[in-house]
């Protein structure tokens, strides 16, 4: 990404920024937080915008870098960066530095990959593990028959993962607390449910003192290498270009 990065500050002529919050792009049009002025009811702008961007982008948790070409007094879209920490403000620049800043951040993070009945945590600084652990908890698979049975087996397993959510959160804190230098934010990786109970019902984020990195992490499978593969996407960006983009 710094490569990216470097190639755009090189040939920066005529290139603006313009950064949104994750906040500003819920509350208003995408294009009015790219800086763009589109007029009400013109179906048809006699310059470009940033209607393209999928909704992925618009629903970047951690808010959107803008770039853009000033031509002819119009505004030429070149791409949105997605970067991996929450932009805290809004603003039009002509330098990369802020951009380059989140990019480089080197905040610990505490990341976790979620699965039934077993996580993998860890402390994680400039994409490499720092400590880690195992955290597991008996938590039987789905009953196939039905009735009666059925119906106690689903109890049983919400119980059984209920307390594995309890285990899994408190190993959390312990190992935020024990953090040194102080770890600032948590990033939990998996099925995107489970990730949302967990979080809710245990309070996680709240107790421990970290704050959420809002951003969705898979993880498809609970090898060993699925904490590093977290550690390194929690520092990726994500860059949408234009259907019609000329840059290679």
């Amino acid at each position: 990404m710094l490569a990216l990065v470097d190639g755009l500050e090189e040939a920066a002529t005529g290139l603006r920024l313009v950064s949104a919050s994750a906040e500003e792009l819920a509350r208003v049009s995408i294009n009015r937080s790219a800086g763009i002025k589109v007029t009400p009811g013109d179906s048809r702008p006699d310059h470009p915008t940033w209607d393209w961007l999928p909704d992925s982008a618009r629903n970047s948790g951690t808010g959107l870098v803008f770039i853009y070409d000033h031509q002819a007094r119009i505004t030429v879209p070149v791409m949105a960066i997605a970067p991996p920490f929450p932009i805290a403000t809004s603003l039009l620049a002509t330098s990369f530095s802020g951009l380059r800043d989140n990019i480089e951040t080197s905040a610990q993070v505490l990341a976790v990959d979620l699965h039934a009945g077993k996580a993998r945590i860890g402390i994680v600084q400039d994409e490499q593990i720092v400590r880690s652990r195992t955290v597991s908890r008996y938590v039987r698979g789905q009953h196939r028959a039905g009735g009666q049975s059925a119906n106690r087996f689903k109890r049983n397993r919400q119980g059984w993962q209920h307390k594995f959510s309890l285990k899994l959160a408190e190993a959390v804190i312990e190992l935020a607390r024990d953090s040194n230098p102080r770890t600032e934010w948590l990033a939990v990786a998996g099925d995107r449910i489970t990730r949302q109970q967990w979080l809710t019902q245990t309070e996680v984020a709240p107790r421990s003192g970290l704050r959420l990195l809002p951003r969705n992490f898979d993880s498809r499978s609970n090898d060993r290498s699925a904490l590093s593969r977290l550690a390194r996407e929690v520092w990726s960006s994500r860059v949408f270009e234009p259907p019609d983009t000329a840059i290679p």
